[in-house]
Parts: structure tokens; sequence; C-alpha cells
């Protein structure tokens, strides 16, 4: 009946919860056309208010506007809390903004557009590309309508001459050799790329970008907290505080990292919407449409050619402003399941039948040498990951023959080294572990597949011809070959997590694979490289093969909280790196110091998944000096899945990410953008992390900048050190740093709770504080079920202190309908730190309670210093949907 109930709520919310593949999201608004009071037209351009902060400003030839939704932007049914006027010159078109709240401080507040006809851009005939023909969205090229089956032209300046003249040309191909028809007219966005083809002359369009477009038309002001800011379009901005990498498949950060002369250029971030100079742009029109049903528009029906949609962000220094507003327009961070925060385990053998370093990789050593070693040995494990070894390793006609050593596509179990898949997942699941395979949907579908049939059959395609298949990144806009695709060869590998390794890939067939998921309410993650703007909304990345070298680990941690400023807040790196040198006999493919820093790094990351090739991570492995060392921050992370969980939610509500630069809590602080400091970030709102990224052979204390308005508990010493402070840390061994805002609560898992539901206790961690408090948000960790009100459960704890007395104070607000899960009763344990006496009294709702004092640091937890002490009151049996007040008399 309670599950009933809810999927009744969901299908009331999402319609389409069940139905067809879509791009519109079931956890954000799509609702691209924009309220026509806060539209302006100006000639050939419209100005659309959207926030106090937002605003987009197009400029389309015969003024044909764009009111479809883009792979980025989804819901422009926003509104500013402003009063806006509108009024025009003869010269100028003017748009005022004058907030309702006269305490707002950052604000966009006029932009002038200069009317002007807009000149279009014809081609330059004299910069054709000689032998070369074109590559096309689809065959045969999309032809201007006026010469559907092309012209004949005496030479190739007369064939760039009729493009010229056609409205809808936008590249042209010349064939020298071609008798007849020879000149032939593509309409904008036919055309993808060119080929070498000799006889053949192109021309291809060279279209200028939006602010391009806009220049010497649109000016736009605001005001910031440092003063007033001015933007010309076609302004450089020497200050963007950059965004995240390049979409694929032009770079991911395969073989970084040398920084020996800075970061890696290799690698560059591109451009966000933060900036300290108050204004940063954002260009929608490289991003593909999507109709009014979801699904992506062809290229040969997109936008106008020479049209300009650009996005002006006002932030000023409300850098975390701006992100909420992005959200409302691009749709929410996508929350992550609950177990893909915890521990993953992944490894490329390389071979599936490779004897190194326990064998191949099958269910039975997937189970005996992982598994069970984990248990064993009390290491939360919730992810295992299947590489390409999974798979089948054939390919038509050779079905029953092994034909290599990578077997690179494939969608069937290998059944020698899995007999019986079913049970396989059966047991991972017992154990609350997800399973992650690899997929690499770019090789074909050939006749050795298992569903190679029934997807000829869909595709009408004779089965006996054996012809291969496209596959999903060559076929991913034919709706129904997607629809066929997930149905018939995807979800039939009964896989939890996906991940679609290639560097094909796109926002659109990120959101695809998403879409399979939560249509069928399951809470989705598709690991994969970053596909570009919007994908946030499928947003786990992929970095790809990075080398194993302290360069890329210091690499990966300054790039992961700069990916907040395009709310792509979920980057998942191979740590320990993917490829290198065995550096020992026990095939350990790098030092045990940087995987150890690594794995201290991994711990305050948004996805904590150790991966490498033809190697050895098992941490017990790399023997009795580095071993507790290496579970240490395995069970911390275990330990912080409740927080991380909560500042997800977070994430999903307001847009600002688990890493989180340090500009965010001090924009005024010139600290915040020193590159002294570009390896530290907040992880979510109550800690501090500043990972160690340099060698012990070069040792180096780490500074800190401590930001202000807040004190600061380094767990290492114990000792509490003011806002607007630098300190200097040395690189101890056994710890990263880490720091906890006094004044916090922060919900944690047990000590030694490696698999049970965190909603059987609830343990709170409490620096010394005058009060505090703190927020756990709970649900079931698996479904769609967070996107209905009232389906999951908020926690707010806080304290006060009143002379040698502590009071605590817990109220759960309950789910109308309890998630699959939740628990009735549960037991609370309160850690109060750096407490050094017994106390006098301790009581839980008026009856007498356990109180226990901790007096080594790493029983307090594994990120703790030997000097930090707490005392641990702890009420059992607690009636979860009641208040409970807890008091502590100290001596």
């Amino acid at each position: 009946m309670r599950l009933a109930c809810l999927l009744g709520l969901l299908l009331a919310a999402y319609p389409a919860l069940s139905g067809s593949l879509s791009g519109i999201p079931l956890d954000s608004p799509f609702n691209p056309q924009s309220n026509p009071k806060y539209q302006f037209r100006c000639d050939e351009a419209r100005i659309t208010v959207l926030t106090n902060k937002l605003v987009r400003v197009e400029q389309v030839p015969a003024g044909k506007f764009e009111d479809r939704a883009s792979l980025l932007v989804i819901d422009r049914q926003t509104a500013p809390a402003a009063e806006v006027t509108y009024n025009t010159t003869a010269d100028w078109c003017n748009v005022t903004i004058k907030p309702t709240d006269p305490g707002i401080t950052d604000y966009i507040n006029h932009i002038g557009y200069k009317r002007q006809a807009p000149q279009s851009s014809p081609l330059n005939c004299s910069q054709a590309i000689p032998d070369a023909d074109v590559q096309c969205v689809s065959r045969p090229c999309a032809r201007s309508k006026a010469y559907p089956t092309g012209a004949t032209v005496g030479n190739q300046s007369a064939c760039c001459a009729l493009c010229n003249a056609q409205p809808d040309c936008g590249s042209w191909v010349y064939h020298t050799a071609d008798k007849g028809a020879n000149c032939y007219l593509l309409k904008p966005g036919a055309v993808t790329g060119t080929e070498p083809s000799p006889g053949h002359v192109v021309g291809m369009t060279q279209p200028k970008n939006s602010t391009q477009l806009l220049a010497g038309h649109l000016v736009v002001s605001g005001v910031a907290q440092f003063g007033p800011w001015v933007y010309h379009a076609g302004d450089y901005d020497p200050h963007n505080l950059l965004g995240t990498i390049k979409r694929a498949p032009s770079v991911d950060l395969q073989g970084c990292c040398n920084n020996s002369a800075g970061w890696d250029d290799r690698y560059p971030l591109q451009p966000g919407i933060l900036s300290s100079q108050g204004w940063a742009v954002l260009d929608d029109i490289p991003n593909r449409l999507l109709s009014d049903e979801g699904w992506i528009v062809p290229a040969s029906e997109g936008r106008v050619v020479n049209s300009a949609d650009l996005y002006v962000f006002g932030c000023g220094w409300n850098y975390t402003g701006c992100l909420k507003d992005l959200t409302l327009v691009a749709g929410r961070v996508s929350m992550p399941p609950l177990n893909a925060l915890g521990i993953w385990w992944s490894r490329h053998w390389g071979d599936g039948f490779d004897g190194n370093p326990f064998g191949p990789m099958s269910e039975t050593n997937i189970k005996n040498e992982v598994v069970e070693q984990y248990r064993q040995r009390d290491i939360p494990l919730h992810v295992v990951v299947m590489d390409m070894e999974w798979h089948t390793m054939l390919q038509a006609p050779e079905c029953t023959t092994f034909i290599g050593k990578k077997g690179w596509g494939g969608y069937t179990w290998n059944s020698s080294l899995f007999p019986d898949v079913q049970e396989f997942v059966d047991y991972l699941h017992r154990d609350n572990i997800k399973l992650s395979i690899n997929y690499h949907p770019d090789n074909g579908i050939d006749a050795c597949q298992t569903a190679y049939e029934t997807m000829a059959k869909v595709l009408g395609v004779d089965p006996s011809s054996k012809a291969t298949l496209k596959d999903f990144n060559q076929a991913s806009e034919n709706a129904t070959y997607s629809e066929a695709y997930f149905q018939n060869v995807i979800q039939p590998t009964l896989v939890d997590y996906s991940w679609p390794d290639s560097p094909q890939v796109s926002t659109w067939t990120s959101i695809l694979w998403d879409a399979d998921m939560t249509r069928r309410n399951l809470r989705p993650l598709t690991l994969s490289r970053y596909g570009g703007p919007g994908s946030h909304r499928a947003p786990i990345g992929f970095s790809g093969d990075t080398l194993r070298k302290w360069d890329t680990l210091a690499y990966e941690v300054y790039m992961t909280p700069r990916a907040s400023n395009v709310l792509f807040g979920y980057w998942s790196h191979d740590i320990g790196g993917f490829s290198g040198a065995e550096v020992d006999s026990s095939h350990h493919t790098e030092s045990p110091e940087l995987f150890l820093r690594w794995l201290q790094f991994a711990t305050f990351a948004p996805i904590f998944r150790t991966h490498c090739r033809y190697c050895e991570q098992r941490i017990w492995t790399f023997g009795p000096d580095w071993y507790p060392l290496m579970k240490a921050t395995m069970v911390l992370r275990n330990m912080l899945v409740p927080y991380i969980y909560t500042q997800a939610r977070y994430a999903f509500d307001e847009g600002l990410c688990l890493l989180r630069p340090m500009y965010y809590a001090a924009p005024s602080s010139p600290q915040s953008y020193d590159p002294e400091f570009d390896t530290q970030y907040q992880f979510g709102s109550d800690i501090l992390v500043a990972p160690i990224v340099t060698s012990s052979s070069t040792p180096k204390d780490k500074s800190v900048f401590l930001p202000p308005s807040d004190v600061w508990l380094e767990m290492a010493t114990g000792l509490t050190y003011p806002s607007s402070n630098v300190v200097t840390v040395p690189p101890r061994l056994n710890q990263t740093v880490w720091f906890v805002r006094v004044g916090s609560m922060i919900p944690l898992r047990t000590y030694g709770d490696t698999h049970s539901s965190m909603t059987q206790f609830a343990y709170w961690m409490i620096p010394p504080a005058a009060r505090g408090s703190g927020t756990l948000y709970e649900d079931d960790g698996t479904s769609m079920n967070h996107t209905i009100e009232k389906s999951f459960a908020r926690t707010t704890a806080s304290f006060h202190t009143a002379g040698a007395n502590v009071t605590i104070n817990v109220a759960t607000k309950l789910p109308s309908i309890p998630f699959a899960g939740m628990q009735p009763r549960r037991s609370y344990t309160f850690q109060l730190l750096l407490e050094t006496e017994d106390p006098q009294l301790a009581t839980c709702n008026g009856a007498a309670a356990s109180a226990t004092r901790v007096v080594q640091g790493l029983a307090v937890n594994p990120g703790a210093g030997p000097d930090v002490t707490a005392l641990e009151v702890t009420c059992n049996d607690v009636d979860v949907g009641q208040p409970l007040e807890v008091f502590v008399m100290r001596n």
C-alpha cells in the first residue's frame, strides 16, 4: 500500500514516469516559454529579464526568436523580484531593473540595446577548402530549399555566390569533376566537418558567436558590493573564475598531468558563470534544441543562422545566488543515489583471463577476493565496478572463438566467468552493494550479441544478414532506436549504475542514460565524460584515464571544486591514477604514499572510486605500515555519508555543490582568489579541506586560508582558529588537513557501521561552541521519490551552552508515508568534542543517559588527531517522531 501510494503521487506529478524516453527531466521544471511580462522586443532583438541577476538577449534575423528549450536551458518561467521598466528612443532600447528589496546588493540594473539592423555575414569565397567533402549530420545532407538536387555553375566562385544568395544556405560543395549538377548548397547546421576527397572544394560558414554578433549593440550594467560594473558585448573577461574542462570528445584528463610549469595547459578549464569583476556571459547557441516533447531537434531544424542567444549573469559577489539562478533556468543538480556516495571498488584487467594479481575477473574472484576480503576486514564497500572484461570478447562472424585481449565493445555477459549473473547480482544486493558495469557504446552491435536478433528486427534489418548495427552513440537521436537499445540491450544486463565509457558522449546521450532509469522510478547514476552545459542534470563525470603522478592528484584537487561554477558537482576520478608501470612485485602501480594521499583526497571528493589498469589497489596488500592509514580514509568516508548526502540534497535544492571554492564563502577576501590556496576548498557547509598533493621527498608545510565569519577546529590537533586567518600546517602522513566549522553539528554514521542503513543510528559530532545547529536529510536513497514533497525526512538539531550545562534539541519532520528502510525508533549518539572530564549528569528527555569519555583521537573518528577527545552521550530506542532533549551537566 505504501509503495502504491508513492507511485500514485509520482505518476500524478510526472506523467512521463514509465513512459517513453524523453529529455524532459523528472526532477526539474520544463517550461521553456518565457513570461511575456518580462520580454521586450527591439527590432531584431529581444530582451528577457529572468531574475534580478540574469537576462537573456537574443538577436535573430527577421525577429524569428527561439522559444524552444535547449540542452542547457529548459525553464524560462522565472520572474525577477524587481520593478522592470522599458523605454525606447530613436537609437536605443532600454530595460531598467529595480529590486523590490532595497537590501539586495548585487544585481543588473540596466540593459541597453543599440538599434541597428544586424548585418548578415556572407561566406568568404576565398577561404574554400580544396580536396575536401563534407561530413553531415545525416545522409543525404540537408540541402537548400531552392536547389534540392544541386545546381550547375561554371566555377567554385559562382557556387559560393549562389550559396550567399540563399537565406537557408550555410555551406557549399563544388565538384570539379561532376557533369551536370556540380554545386550543392547545404543548410546551416547540416555539416559537422570535412573529410578528404580529391576533386571537391568546400566552403564552410564561419559563424560568429553571440558576443561577436551583439558587439556594438549590447551594454549591460549592474551594481555589486564592490561598486558598479559595465559589460559591453564582446568584452574580454580576464577575471572569470572558470568552470570545468572542455566537453567530450575534445578533452578529458587522459594523459594528465605534467604540471612542472603550472597547471597543464592541455587540460584548460572553460569559462564559467562567475567572475570577480561582477559579470559573466553564457552563449546558448552551441547547444542543440529540444522539442516540446523533450526530444532533440535535428540540426537542420535548429536555430536561424547568424542568431545570437546570450545569457548575461550579473552576480557581483553573490556567487551562490547566481548558481541558484542557473538552476532555475537550466534545471537542478540531480541528486545521486545514496550508495554512490560511499566506497567504490574497480579495476581494469585488460584481459579477462589475466592471472595477476589474483586471477581473472570472474564471479568467484570478485566474491572471494574483493567482497569477502572487504567484509572480513570491516572495510566499507558500496559499489563494485565491472570494467569491460565482464562481457564476451567476440566479434562476428567468430562468435565461438576468443579473438583478443580487450574486447572493446559488447553487451553479453561472459558465461565462462559469470555463469549465473542473476545470482551474482543478488549476492551483491544482499550486502547492499550496487553493481556498475562498463559499456563502450561506439563500436557497433554485432551478431554475437544476445540482443542482436531483437534489435535487428526492431530496426528493420534482416538478422540473417548479420550486418553490424549502429551503436548508441551513433543513433541516439533516433527515438525508435534509443527505446529499443535500453529495453533490449541495457536493461537485461541487470546493471544498477551504468558506465558508458566513450569520448563520443554529449549532454544528450547522458540525459537518455539517466532517463531510462528515472522513468522506472530508479535514481539514476551514469558515469560518463563531461558532455557540455546541461550535464549537471546527469552529473557523475568520469574524468578519463589519468597518469599515476603527483601532478595529476594536484590538478584534480584544483579542478574539481571549480566545476561547481557550472553546477557540475560530481566528478569521479580514477583514485590512484589509471596508467603507469608497476613499482613493486605486488603489482602496485603507484607508491604507497601517493596512493594514500589520493585516498585522503577521495575521502573529501564527490565520489570515492579507486580504479587502475593492470594493477593491485586492495589496500591490505600495501603492508602493515600503510594499511591502517588507508583503511582510515575509507572508514572516515563511510562515517561522513549522512553529512555528504545531506549536502547533496542542499545542492539539489539550492545549486550549491559539495566541493566549493573559497570565494563562495569569502568573495571579498583576496586570499580566496590567491593561487597559493588553489588546492583547498569547502566540503559542504561545515567542513574545510586542504589535501596534501606533494611528496614527502620535497616536504612543504601547507598554508590554509580560513574564511571570515567563522571559527574553525582543526581535526588533527583539536586547535581552534579564528576567521580570516592563514594557518600553516605540517604535512602529517596519517591525516589530510581538514577543519570543522565551530557552531556546526555534523551528522555521521557510527564508527563501525559499514553496511547497515544510516536510518538505524544518528550520530552527531559537535565542536565546542556557545551554540550551534545541523541538519540530517534522509530518503530511500534509490528512487525518484525525493522529488515529491513529504516523501523524505529532515532532522534539525541544535545545542546551546549555559555555564557548565549543554542542552541539545532534536526534532524530525517525518514524511507523510514512511520511505523504504525508515526506522520508527533509533539510537542517537552526541559526540561533544574536546571534553576532558566525565559529566555530573546526562539525560535524554529526563531519563538517565549513557555518557562515555573518549580519550584517544582515532576512537573519536579515524580523521582525528591523538589529542582530540570527546564525550559521547547516547540515547537509545528513541521515537523518531517525537522531540528529543538531551541535557548534560559538566563538572
